[in-house]
């Protein structure tokens, strides 16, 4: 938290992730934040074994106690914020910043709300990736990180409540009446 604050803190475009990369490609025995998540034996996860994965916003509130050293070479990357894309009955589409927990009704008001053509209990998503406990859950990597993937989306129907992730493309088609 020190260093973050010493560079400046985090930009505007930041994400919820932060990452420190160890010069030594090894994290600490010892380390054990609440952010990291535990296998089924008890045994630390870690997508990369270079790189330690620390939820930066409960980092910020100090919710998440660290016994992490910072050692000379060491690197602390904060990776640009995730997006969504938003397309047909909307009065905006296009990329939008992706908030922490934000749902598909969340992300239809931030495009201006529905045409009055909208389909509005017909919400279809894109999905390239499914976040999980594998992957790390809201601190996985993919959204943050310019993936390239020759698996094509999947769909899915989406109610309003549900919460959007990481590169998802959120389609309001339009209702068939007149």
């Amino acid at each position: 938290m020190e260093l973050i604050t010493q560079a400046g803190g985090p930009t505007p475009e930041a994400g919820w992730l932060a990452l420190v990369v160890k010069k030594n490609g090894k994290a600490p025995v010892n380390f054990s934040p609440a952010s990291q998540k535990n296998g089924a034996n008890g045994a630390k996860k870690a997508a990369h074994p270079t790189a330690i994965r620390i939820d930066l916003d409960e980092l910020l509130i100090g919710a998440t106690a660290t016994s992490l050293r910072i050692e000379s070479g060491d690197t602390i990357y904060i990776p640009e914020a995730a997006h969504f894309f938003i397309y047909g009955e909307v009065e905006r589409p296009g990329r939008y910043r992706l908030k922490r927990g934000m749902t598909a009704i969340q992300a239809v008001s931030n495009a201006g709300g529905y045409t009055a053509y909208a389909a509005r209990k017909r919400l279809q998503v894109f999905r390239y990736h499914v976040h999980n406990e594998d992957c790390g859950g809201d601190l996985c990597l993919w959204g943050f990180a310019k993936h390239v993937t020759k698996e094509p989306p999947k769909e899915y129907r989406l109610h309003l409540h549900d919460r959007l992730q990481p590169a998802d493309v959120l389609v309001v088609p339009a209702h068939f009446g007149l």
